[in-house]
């Protein structure tokens, strides 16, 4: 290969790309999608879901919260309940009670009005 003559090279505007990409599904982002579509107000449609075991029980786990989440072909549908007390969470709930000292007990842990030592 001779470099000694070269040859200019050219190039001629093309058109723009076009198409669809599927990329896979990834754990982290599908936890928080599951999560997310329960903690919404409505219904949330998530394709690509990594359908993993751990996935799998994060989807079992929101329903067991009161958010019903099943597979519709390829594409999941969560029936998101809202923030605000919608979802069941029983024994993770706290409710914060004002009392007249200005501080806050909660119902959920023996010792929530307590303050650290």
């Amino acid at each position: 290969m001779s470099h000694a003559n070269p040859r200019p090279l050219s190039a001629v505007r093309a058109s723009p790309l076009t198409g669809r990409v599927r990329v896979p599904g990834d754990k982290s982002i599908s936890h928080r999608a599951l999560m997310f579509g329960a903690l919404a107000t409505g219904t949330t449609r998530i394709s690509g879901l990594l359908e993993g075991e751990d996935v799998l029980n994060t989807a079992k786990a929101v329903i067991a919260l009161g958010a019903p989440a099943a597979k519709e072909g390829d594409t999941w549908v969560v029936k998101g309940r809202g923030v605000g007390g919608r979802i069941r969470a029983a024994s993770h709930r706290r409710r914060i009670h004002p009392e007249d000292d200005s501080r806050a007990r909660s119902d959920a842990e023996p010792r929530g009005g307590v303050r650290p030592g």
